[in-house]
């Protein structure tokens, strides 16, 4: 009688994992994956960053669904968006992939864009203590538009990864923009 309830009891536990959705797909053999959404973006302009809204990816088991991947769980690969043209994005996710095309177009005809970013002065500050906070006083980033001009704008904390003082040596400081990514180095001291 015991060895009954222990076995119902194991198989209710996994029928429950199984059919929790989140552990599905390690327990069932996946054959293949697939781009299920016909609304998903696929035409971009230059400088506009990927954007995976209304992508659904779909697992398979012998061409059974065994549901929907979360898109943050799966390595996109391809993407460019600094030249005009055709482009394959990969989706890959474990050992199975799939690919779609998008096209990156040029703005219309005088529509101005940021077509870069690049620092424009460093902080006041670039030499830091072990334990100290990122001072960016001083620190602007130069915005390069379509036409010709730019725009100089402040370097805010919220623009900013990769700072860390816990360290001694040099530090790569990542500014973000937009879709624009540039770097600055500071160094951290004893």
């Amino acid at each position: 009688m015991k060895k009954i309830l222990i076995s119902i009891g194991i198989i209710v536990a996994i029928t429950a994992i199984v059919f929790s959705g989140y552990y599905y797909f390690n327990y069932v053999r996946m054959s293949y994956i697939q781009i299920s959404s016909v609304s998903h973006k696929t035409e971009y302009f230059i400088g506009e960053k990927l954007d995976t809204n209304g992508l659904l990816i779909e697992a398979f088991s012998n061409k059974k669904s065994l549901g929907y991947i979360n898109i943050d769980e799966c390595e996109i690969t391809g993407f460019d968006n600094t030249n005009v043209g055709n482009e394959t994005i990969c989706i890959k996710y474990k050992k199975f992939s799939v690919s779609y095309d998008i096209t990156i177009k040029d703005y219309p005809e005088g529509n101005v864009y940021c077509k870069s970013i690049t620092i424009n002065t460093l902080p006041n500050k670039t030499t830091y203590k072990v334990g100290e906070n990122i001072d960016l006083t001083g620190a602007t980033l130069k915005l390069n538009y379509s036409d010709g001009t730019y725009f100089v704008i402040p370097i805010m904390p919220l623009m900013i990864r990769g700072f860390s003082s816990e360290k001694v040596g040099d530090i790569e400081v990542k500014v973000y923009y937009n879709s624009f990514i540039t770097t600055f180095t500071v160094k951290v001291v004893e």
